[in-house]
């Protein structure tokens, strides 16, 4: 009885209001497939069915000018060849995404160092309902001007401390650069701003003044928080589990979400435990953030860019949605056949196969081989 009273806290009513809002700010489609995955599991559709999907996620660079310290840049194997998306597939690319509520221009770089960014956006903007962009904010002031009259829909800004110490010591810059950049692009732009910070051990204590952080930033309606995947190398940066279990991450929560209520800001605060608790079967490859590498690879979600599916650039977003290997992918989470990437980063747990597991396999669902077979689709 203590557990199910439990679950009845108040924060409950905010977390079940966000999730709503975003259920609902999503295509009613992907609505129907999450039912299906819940209900059918194993047997539910390979193909995705929704299209155009709610939201695609296009990594049109991953160069950077920043190393900040839970940044895993120096993985090769993660990364790929350092570069940018080529301009004219990417603005094909854009063409296919008709109908998309929220296109986000961003992967595992700054997009506000793509060369072209403003006209790419423009181009985004007679095709989507919402071009974003998530940048660290230290080109805002250079870029200002042209994002403020681009079409930009939305714009959101990673800072991961309240406090310049903290700040410095996470992302290597100064705090006051990038809140004076903020406040200069707030002064001459209407675009909504959202602030993404990353929780930590290392951080938890300084991100309780975010609110009053935001407030004092024209535009900023919401704050967005994420924890770090449970990882070995997370382990070594600060990697906090993020469970109202544990009381100081409990007093966070009640305390931001106080405030963030107080000062009428939007914020995900009541969900950072609910979304790390992976569903299973994983429900990214089915109605999830469709994530284009800069390369062109569709590939399974923001969080495994590295494993092509099928390339974009060749045979559309919806034809790399529909190739073979995106469909034995999605097969491969049907039967919890989990890669070790998925193991890994997101903690997922492969139930006992009868045969060997497909999930590692060379060539198996894009998965590269001795020469790369398999990353092109079919």
């Amino acid at each position: 009885m203590s557990s199910v009273l439990s679950k009845l806290r108040m924060p409950n009513f905010h977390r079940a209001r966000y999730l709503t809002r975003a259920l609902w700010n999503k295509n009613k489609l992907d609505a129907l497939r999450l039912i299906e995955l819940r209900t059918l599991k194993r047997h539910s559709r390979l193909r995705y069915y929704n299209f155009p999907p709610s939201v695609v996620q296009i990594e049109i660079t991953n160069r950077c000018n920043m190393r900040c310290k839970w940044c895993y840049r120096e993985n090769l194997e993660m990364l790929g060849k350092v570069g940018d998306m080529p301009l004219e597939p990417l603005m094909k690319l854009i063409e296919g995404c008709r109908g998309v509520r929220l296109l986000h221009l961003f992967g595992e770089g700054e997009p506000l160092m793509y060369p072209g960014i403003i006209e790419v956006i423009r181009h985004a903007a007679k095709y989507v309902k919402c071009p974003s962009v998530t940048t660290n904010g230290t080109m805002l002031r250079h870029l200002g001007k042209e994002l403020a009259e681009s079409g930009l829909g939305e714009l959101a800004v990673s800072i991961d401390g309240t406090d310049p110490e903290t700040f410095r010591e996470i992302r290597k810059v100064e705090l006051s650069r990038i809140l004076d950049n903020m406040s200069y692009f707030a002064s001459i732009s209407d675009i909504p701003i959202r602030i993404n910070a990353v929780v930590s051990k290392d951080n938890l204590d300084s991100l309780r003044n975010m609110p009053e952080l935001a407030r004092s930033i024209g535009n900023v309606k919401e704050l967005h928080f994420q924890g770090l995947h449970e990882s070995e190398a997370s382990k070594q940066h600060g990697f906090l589990k993020l469970s109202v279990e544990n009381p100081d991450v409990k007093s966070f929560m009640d305390e931001v979400r106080e405030k963030c209520r107080r000062l009428g800001l939007e914020t995900n605060v009541d969900n950072l435990e609910y979304f790390l608790e992976r569903p299973t079967p994983c429900m990214s490859p089915f109605a999830g953030i469709v994530y284009i590498n800069k390369d062109g690879y569709l590939a399974p979600c923001c969080n495994y860019a590295h494993r092509s599916l099928a390339n974009a650039f060749e045979l559309g977003l919806q034809g790399a949605l529909e190739s073979q290997n995106a469909r034995e992918f999605r097969k491969l989470m049907l039967d919890e056949d989990y890669p070790d990437h998925c193991q890994s980063w997101c903690s997922m747990v492969s139930k006992p196969q009868p045969g060997p597991s497909r999930g590692n396999m060379p060539g198996h669902a894009g998965q590269p081989g001795p020469t790369g077979a398999g990353a092109a689709g079919g």
